[in-house]
């Protein structure tokens, strides 16, 4: 069942099977801690689209025309810029933080 949420709500949503895997394992992870828009927007500015948190053909075609990995570590950028924003950043900042170190370790060029 689990499962299913996860693919329903997150990957589909993302249309994480038309994205390089990079990307798709960024927006995947910040999609279940932020929700699917706010990862979409946050992918969106790392490409330089408008980020209306809409993946539609121009955000998606710019995801699969740059070197995935620079724009995964971007949009991790994004997210860790907005998670310091947030009230709740002195609680759980640093947990926060080490998941997206993680992720960032994980991906290669």
């Amino acid at each position: 069942q689990a499962e299913d949420i996860y693919r329903r709500d997150y990957w589909t949503a993302l249309r994480g099977d038309e994205l390089p895997l990079p990307v798709a394992m960024v927006a995947f992870d910040a999609a279940v801690n932020a929700g699917p828009r706010r990862a979409i927007t946050w992918l969106q500015r790392a490409a330089g689209q408008p980020s209306d948190g809409v993946l539609g053909p121009a955000t998606l075609a710019a995801l699969n025309s740059g070197n995935a990995v620079l724009l995964a570590r971007e949009a991790l950028v994004r997210r860790l810029e907005f998670s310091t924003q947030l009230a709740t950043w002195p609680s759980f900042g640093l947990g926060w933080s080490r998941r997206m170190i993680a992720l960032a370790g994980v991906l290669t060029a």
